[in-house]
C-alpha cells in the first residue's frame, strides 16, 4: 500500500517524518504545505509528544509575526523530512 497525500478544506497537506534531535524518536506528521513560509512551526501541544518542554528554563523563545497575529515560539530540535508517498508504507516511512 502507498501513501496518498490528502488535501484539508482545499489546502495542500505533505506528510513527513519529525526526528527529536536529542532523543532520536521520529514522528510520522501530516504538515500543512505553506510554500510561502519563512519558518516551520508545530502547535505547542506537540512539544511534549516530540519530548521536548517549552517551559525549560533553556528553552530559546522567538516571537513570530504573521497573517494570525504575534505569537511566542519555542525553538527546539527536530528534524524534519519530507516522505516519498509511492516509496513509503505506514509502517516504513521512505524519506524522499
Amino acid at each position: 500500500m502507498t501513501l496518498v497525500y490528502p488535501a484539508i478544506g482545499g489546502r495542500p497537506i505533505i506528510l513527513a517524518v519529525v526526528q527529536n534531535l536529542i532523543a532520536g524518536d521520529y514522528f510520522l506528521m501530516q504538515m500543512l504545505l505553506d510554500t510561502g513560509a519563512d519558518q516551520t512551526c508545530f502547535p505547542s501541544q506537540l512539544a511534549s509528544i516530540f519530548g521536548h518542554d517549552n517551559h525549560y528554563p533553556g528553552v530559546v523563545k522567538d516571537v513570530l509575526h504573521g497573517i494570525g497575529g504575534v505569537s511566542t515560539s519555542y525553538l527546539h530540535s527536530v528534524q524534519v523530512s519530507l516522505i516519498d508517498p509511492k516509496k513509503s508504507t505506514q509502517k516504513k516511512p521512505a524519506i524522499a
